[in-house]
């Protein structure tokens, strides 16, 4: 309306306001009809309609108000009459919308019942999880095909139901999905189980459910049980594989039987030469084998089970002679009944080798070993080897008789020095008494060097009385070759050095020097530095060194004796140290004995060998004696085979002290042993392998007639077989659901596709010259750019959801999968794949989303009916009223005012509906009142409010800080909240509404807390899961979203009980 309209006669004006709310009426005929669908008011005509209305009645106001217009027009009361009749008939439109409205509301309530059922009762398993794949919400199908209750599905990780080597997979899938913005769908073919533990393969399609401003707030998941299908595919390539294998094996069979049988009349020819050549061959054979058991250094016989002995080598004949059909107790031993002592026989209760140690009737030692032996003609007999060892137990016995010597000899010593270390201690006494009993030769001279004293003891050892060397200088007591060095001592000692033990010999008067151990200390004047005398006190110890020269040389001797002996020969004392080690150390380990004593046997022995030996040292520091043999990797020493032996040592209370160390090296030994065991068996495998020949070779020349016959048969059953495995495939792939195609990856030609693919293309396989061209001719056209980029790139492993356009203009949504088919090299030779309909599938999960739309629409419905049609009749009262007044000749304007502003509020509601159906999530965020938007909220309710005695209470606080805000997001987040408030007190009760600033962090609490009859723990613990509902109708949605919606927002959305029962909804969002 612009300004010119007021130049309309009045007439005119209430004409023109008929007309426009007949206008409306129309228009809310068609809103309750779609539900209040956005669509029905795409442009907003209802609200224009009701602005004209509005301006309209402002006219008329101001005409009847104001001053006489240019051209005014006449009002008759039929025109009036006419206008109010019209307005009454709007007011029962109305009405009727009104009942429409509720009818709608249940329509659409029936309409989301269905479609939840329709997700119940869904052929495929559908599952709705959060981004770490913990399920949310799950239908009949998915909990009967991971065969558990859904009650139980629901909190548990989708991870419990795939296979362990396929959970990596999931959770790259799982991290992609959450990483990827643009909603990209997923789909995917794992190994999953039910809770039982029955497997089965599954086909995963996964896509992000929106929420708030496009973020994904979860995942909906489409599980199908494939395994029937992956069964096929697996049968269809080894089919494949079958043929390919089949045909490359036949053009070989073929060419080489056609060569074969061209030769086979010259190979019969040659054959009998060949076969009389392997004979003199097998004969050449078993000679050389007699010949080499004659030759061998060791005895070898076979034994019958009752003693006899058929086969005995040259050995055994030469020493026991020849057995003459006689038992082996009889000829060797002259015994009526085996020997006691035979262990031959025990291979035949063990069926194992058997070694032992036998002596023989000529009285030496022989290392037997038994094998049981299976003759040509199957009856079991004994091998037995023998080897002469006489020597190695001599020399065992010769070390072992060394070893006591030793013994003996290390007692003796031990004797010996515990004699001097006596003699030590006596003299050690002897010196400390001697000033009391002067038993030892004591002197004492002058800084002059001129005795003053000699006692008794040193008259024994000079030979000389006292009172001719008194006043003598020391030097007629010493040998004139020593005497020199002997006084330059004896000057030192005057000066004031103490002597502790210094060697002096002294001379005898017969011309014999004794050796005479010494000890000085010099005496002072009273001023403490000027020397008065020196006093000496000496030990005749010749004796002494006469026996450590003896014991020596003993010493010497045995080192010499333990040196020369190839045994490693130690004494280890009680803390595992080296207290003595022989010459045959050094060769071993590379380091001299004086290097070794002291070492710790780790040290020496290295990390390997010391675990092993250290069990057997505990057991002699425990007292037992030890013997053993064994590998044993020494460090330095290499891997060496040994022969040891650890005797304790004790003291004279029987106290171990340490223990002896005997090692013989007997690696050469364990060798030999090795190497004649070797020996034995490649012989036998000589022998085995012989007799095979021989038998193989036979057989090949008396079956080859045989062998040639059979090929034939063989190449009649392939091409047999065949014929059935291309039968049997044609049959599947012609029967499967699925469209099914091969291809040659070279020129992209169509080798086969089977009905299903023509009948889903609309076209044979023939009419199209590869994927790119079917893609330019059928698909859809916003996707054939990715297809054709996606197969170009790696089309043998090409998997995508696309549309294609049927011939008759059909949009159909498919799944494309291929899978290269490979030779025995690995080349791919074809390319299969599998066409799969999912057009229902897509359908289902639109229908799903559609429903919580319809669903909303709905709930609003009738309370949006009411705000509409009662600002119509508050309009329609007062255009009557103004009317009388009109008639009355009063002023009608303060009436026409009141239609306006009721016209205005008709207006608003409209526009707020309008706002419900916007597209919330491509929304721009902008600066919001939250009293205003809280306040439209609440009027859009009051209505339903009123009709169920709820008080709705708005307690907003002052000082907001300033939000940006989606507005129409908002908007839905809290009208969901007060109408579940609503529906919560059906018998009635309070709705507190309250705004509370926060300042850490910044931003404004929202909260809804009414009195009705609150959750339970349970259910709070779902709440904001999808398709989780407390309610007998409803998809259980609206929660959902709302926190989406928040979460977009940056915000967050909580549910607790309330203080005086009900619950207690809140909502922060953060300033912006």
């Amino acid at each position: 309306m612009d300004e010119r309209a007021e130049e309309v006669p009045c007439g005119d004006v209430v004409s023109e306001l008929k007309r426009h709310l007949a206008a409306v009426k129309d228009h809310a005929q068609q809103g309750v009809s779609a539900g209040w669908d956005a669509s029905v008011d795409s442009e907003g005509e209802l609200s224009a309609l009701l602005r004209d209305v509005r301006a309209m009645a402002g006219m008329l106001l101001r005409q009847v108000s104001g001053p006489p217009l240019l051209s005014p027009g006449p009002v008759s009361d039929l025109d009036i009459e006419l206008a109010f009749e019209e307005l009454q008939l709007a007011e029962e439109e109305l009405r009727v919308q009104n009942d429409e409205l509720l009818q709608t509301q249940q329509a659409v309530d029936a309409e989301r019942q269905r479609y939840q059922e329709l997700f119940d009762f869904a052929p495929d398993g559908y599952l709705v999880t959060d981004f770490s794949g913990v399920v949310q919400e799950a239908n009949r199908a998915a909990a009967n095909l991971l065969g558990v209750e859904r009650c139980f599905l629901v909190g548990k990780p989708l991870s419990l139901f795939v296979d362990s080597e396929e959970q990596e997979q999931l959770r790259r899938n799982l991290e992609m999905l959450r990483r990827d913005d643009a909603g990209q769908s997923l789909r995917w073919e794992t190994s999953m189980h039910s809770l039982e533990g029955a497997p089965f393969a599954a086909g995963l399609a996964v896509a992000p459910v929106g929420g708030a401003g496009g973020v994904p707030i979860g995942l909906r998941w489409l599980i199908r049980d494939v395994t029937e299908r992956v069964r096929a595919e697996e049968m269809l390539r080894h089919q494949a594989d079958e043929l390919r294998q089949l045909t490359e094996h036949l053009e070989q069979r073929v060419q080489g039987r056609t060569a074969e049988l061209a030769s086979a009349y010259a190979e019969l020819q040659t054959e009998m030469v060949d076969r009389k050549r392997a004979e003199a061959l097998a004969r050449n054979e078993r000679q050389r084998f007699n010949d080499i058991l004659e030759i061998l250094p060791a005895y070898v016989v076979l034994l019958t089970p009752d003693y006899h002995v058929p086969v005995a080598n040259r050995v055994f004949r030469e020493r026991f002679g020849e057995a003459h059909g006689r038992r082996c107790y009889e000829y060797l031993f002259g015994r009526d009944e085996p020997c006691e002592t035979c262990e031959t026989y025990t291979v035949l209760k063990t069926g194992e080798r058997h070694q032992w140690n036998w002596i023989g009737p000529d009285g030496r030692n022989y290392d037997v070993c038994d094998f049981p032996f299976v003759d040509s003609d199957g009856s079991t007999l004994i091998l037995e080897m023998g080897i002469d060892v006489t020597e190695r137990v001599q020399a065992e016995r010769a070390l072992q008789e060394a070893n006591e010597m030793l013994e003996r000899r290390v007692g003796e010593r031990t004797a010996a020095l515990t004699h001097s270390n006596a003699e030590l201690a006596e003299t050690r006494d002897y010196l400390e008494k001697l000033l009391t009993y002067a038993n030892a030769p004591i002197a004492v001279w002058d800084p002059a060097l001129r005795i003053t004293r000699f006692n008794t003891a040193f008259e024994r050892i000079t030979g000389r009385a006292a009172s001719s060397v008194v006043g003598q200088t020391l030097d007629i007591l010493f040998p004139e070759e020593q005497k020199e060095e002997a006084m330059v001592q004896i000057q030192r000692a005057t000066t004031g050095e103490r002597w502790e033990a210094v060697e002096i010999p002294i001379l005898h008067v017969d011309g014999t020097v004794r050796t005479v151990l010494w000890n000085s200390a010099t005496v002072y004047e009273a001023d403490g530095v000027t020397p008065l005398a020196t006093i000496a006190q000496g030990h005749d110890i010749s004796e002494r060194k006469r026996a450590e020269e003896e014991l020596r040389q003993r010493e010497e001797q045995l080192r010499v004796i333990t040196d020369s002996v190839p045994v490693l020969i130690a004494y280890v004392d009680r803390e595992e140290r080296y207290r003595f080690a022989n010459k045959q150390y050094e060769a071993w380990f590379g380091q001299p004995p004086q290097e070794i004593v002291g070492k710790h046997l780790a040290d020496l022995l290295g990390s390997e060998a010391y675990p092993i030996v250290r069990p057997y040292m505990q057991c002699a520091l425990e007292g037992d004696a030890v013997r053993f043999e064994q590998w044993v990797p020494y460090q330095g020493a290499g891997l060496r085979y040994v022969d040891s032996a650890y005797v304790p040592s004790r003291d004279s209370e029987g106290r171990v002290q340490g223990y002896y160390v005997l090692v013989s090296d007997q690696t050469e030994r364990e060798r030999a042993a090795q190497d004649r065991e070797r020996l034995l068996e490649e012989v036998r495998q000589a022998r085995d392998e012989m007799e095979r020949r021989v038998e193989e070779r036979t057989a090949d020349l008396l079956g080859i007639n045989e062998v040639l016959q059979a090929e034939i048969a063989m190449r009649r059953q392939k091409e047999e077989e065949l014929r059935e495995s291309e039968l049997r495939f044609r049959q599947l792939a012609e029967n499967i659901d699925e469209a099914f195609w091969l291809l040659e990856p070279d020129s992209g030609r169509f080798l086969y596709v089977n009905p299903m693919w023509q009948e889903l293309w609309g076209r044979s396989g023939e009419d199209v010259r590869g994927w790119p061209a079917l893609f330019e001719a059928a698909a859809h056209p916003e996707d054939r750019e990715q297809l054709i980029a996606a197969w170009q790139a790696d089309g043998a492993r090409f998997d995508r959801e696309f549309r294609i356009l049927e011939t008759d203009g059909e949009v159909r949504w498919v799944r494309g999968r291929a899978f290269p088919v490979q030779d025995s090299e690995g080349q791919c030779r074809r390319v299969a794949g599998i066409i799969q309909d999912i057009t229902a599938e897509k359908d289902a999960q639109a229908a799903l989303i559609q429903a919580e739309r319809m669903s909303t629409a709905g709930r609003l419905a009738a309370s949006l009916g009411h705000e509409i049609n009662n600002p119509l009749q508050s309009a329609i009262g007062c255009l009557d009223l103004a009317r009388e007044a009109m008639d009355e000749g009063r002023d009608p304007s303060r009436f026409l005012e009141v239609s306006c502003e009721a016209l205005e509020r008709a207006a608003w509601v409209v526009s707020q509906l309008r706002s419900l159906h916007r597209d919330a999530l491509r929304e721009e965020s902008r600066q919001v009142n939250l009293h205003d938007l809280l306040h439209n909220v609440l009027l859009l309710s009051r209505k339903q409010c009123a009709s169920q005695g709820i008080q709705v209470y708005e307690e907003f606080g002052d000082d907001l800080p300033p939000l940006s805000l989606m507005p129409n997001a908002l908007q839905q987040v809290f009208l969901n909240l007060v109408l579940n408030a609503i529906d919560a007190m059906p018998e009635g009760g309070d709705l507190r509404v309250g705004l509370e600033p926060t300042v850490e962090p910044e931003g404004v609490w929202i909260r809804f807390a009414d009195t009705g009859r609150g959750l339970s723990d349970e259910a709070r613990e779902h709440l904001f899961e999808p398709f989780h509902t407390t309610k007998s109708e409803g998809l259980g949605l609206g929660l959902f979203i709302s926190h989406g919606i928040v979460q977009k927002h940056s915000g967050r959305i909580e549910a607790q009980p309330g203080e005086k029962g009900g619950t207690v909804f809140s909502v922060w969002l953060p300033r912006g």
